[in-house]
C-alpha cells in the first residue's frame, strides 16, 4: 500500500477502529474521511458536523465532510440499452407490477416465503402482477415459488435469460424500474430497488430501520416489534403489507413525486439529528 501514489481523498466506511487507523498509516493520501464517531481521524478541517444515523447519510455526509459542499445524491443510473430491453421483454407494457424480493442475507432477516406467497396471491387476486425477484441467496426457494405460483413472473436479477450479456445490478435495476412498487426485507436488493426511485414498503424485523429504511421516497415500512414485541419477522402479517403496499402506491399517486427524497421520510436526515 505504502508503495501507491497518493490519493486525492480516501473515504473508509469501515467502522473496526483498528483497520481503520491501519488505512490511515498504511495509504498514502492527501486527504482521509472516515465513519468513526465523532469523524475521528478524518483529516478534513471540517469535522464537528454531527454523524446521521442514517446509513446512507453517513455516506452523503463524509463526501461533504470532504469538500465542504453540499452532496447531491438525486439523479438516476444510466443503464444499458441491452438490460432495458432484457427486463422489457420480461415485463412488457401493461400491467400494474409490484416486485417482491423475499431474501435477505440473514435468514433472520426474511419474512417467510408462505407469507411472500399469500401476499402474491393477494396481490393477483386485486388485479395486480406481482413479480418475484430473486438471487442466488434464493436457490432454494425457487422451486417453491414456481410450484405455487406458476404464473407469476419469477426473475433472477444476476442474469436475463433474453439476452445473456445483459447480467448484474444493472439488468435488476432494470427490471425493478417497470415496478410500479416494491416490497423487500432490510437486504442488499431493497437498497438496488430504491436507487430507481420506485415506492417502497419494507420489512425489518432485528435491523433498525432508522439506520438502514431504503433511500427513497415515498416509502413506508414495518417492523415486526410492533406486532407483538418480537424480532421475529413471522409476526408482521401479510394483510397488513399489503396494506402498506396499497398505501405508498397512493402516496405516489397524490404525489407530484419526482425522485428519491429521504428527507421526508420522518427518520434521521444527514446533517441534522445524529448519534455520538
Amino acid at each position: 500500500l505504502r508503495a501507491l501514489d497518493p490519493a486525492d481523498v480516501v473515504y473508509d466506511v469501515r467502522t473496526k477502529v483498528a483497520r481503520v487507523i491501519a488505512a490511515k498509516m498504511l495509504m498514502p493520501h492527501r486527504q482521509f474521511v472516515s465513519m468513526l464517531p465523532g469523524w475521528w481521524l478524518t483529516s478534513s478541517v471540517e469535522k464537528r458536523r454531527p454523524r446521521p444515523v442514517h446509513w446512507v447519510g453517513r455516506l452523503m455526509a463524509m463526501i461533504e465532510v470532504a469538500t465542504g459542499a453540499p452532496a447531491d445524491w438525486r439523479g438516476r443510473i444510466a443503464l444499458p440499452e441491452a438490460a432495458q430491453r432484457a427486463a422489457a421483454a420480461l415485463l412488457p407494457e401493461g400491467p400494474r407490477y409490484i416486485g417482491l424480493a423475499p431474501g435477505a442475507a440473514g435468514r433472520d432477516k426474511v419474512w417467510p416465503l408462505d407469507h411472500f406467497l399469500a401476499l402474491a396471491r393477494a396481490l393477483s387476486a386485486g388485479g395486480d402482477t406481482p413479480v418475484f425477484l430473486v438471487g442466488p441467496n434464493e436457490a432454494d426457494m425457487v422451486p417453491k415459488i414456481a410450484e405455487a405460483l406458476p404464473d407469476v413472473p419469477l426473475i433472477d436479477g444476476r442474469q436475463s435469460p433474453t439476452e445473456p450479456a445483459a447480467g448484474g445490478p444493472a439488468f435488476a435495476l432494470a427490471v425493478a424500474e417497470r415496478f410500479a412498487a416494491a416490497v423487500a426485507n432490510c437486504t442488499g436488493v431493497g437498497h438496488l430497488m430504491a436507487n430507481t426511485g420506485i415506492p417502497m414498503v419494507s420489512l425489518f424485523g432485528p435491523t433498525d430501520p432508522q439506520r438502514f429504511l431504503p433511500w427513497t421516497q415515498p416509502i413506508r415500512h414495518l417492523r415486526s416489534q410492533d406486532f407483538g414485541g418480537t424480532e421475529q419477522m413471522a409476526a408482521i402479517p401479510v394483510e397488513a403489507v399489503q396494506a402498506q403496499v396499497m398505501g405508498v402506491l397512493d402516496d405516489a399517486a397524490r404525489r407530484s413525486w419526482a425522485g428519491p427524497d429521504p428527507y421526508s421520510h420522518g427518520l434521521q436526515a444527514p446533517g441534522r439529528a445524529a448519534d455520538s
